[in-house]
């Protein structure tokens, strides 16, 4: 999941800019993201992309295809 933090106003966004982090609009992409197998502490290595659904879901299943319409058919 991307996070991104759009300050509201100059007095947040001097605050951003004065921080130690490296803070720009060069958003990351799907195609950059890394998986990591930590299941052992001790070793972490990096892993394919893990498939994803939603058949061992145990929370919020009344909300699973609550809004099945395409983005196209919601900006409608």
């Amino acid at each position: 999941m991307f996070r991104y933090i759009m300050p509201l106003n100059k007095k947040a966004k001097r605050l951003l800019e004065s921080s130690p982090m490296d803070w720009n609009r060069e958003y990351p992409k799907d195609n950059s993201l890394e998986w990591m197998d930590v299941t052992e502490r001790k070793t972490k290595h990096s892993i394919p992309k893990p498939p994803f659904s939603y058949t061992d879901a145990r929370y919020n299943l009344k909300n699973i295809g609550y809004n099945s319409n395409t983005l196209e058919e919601f900006l409608v």
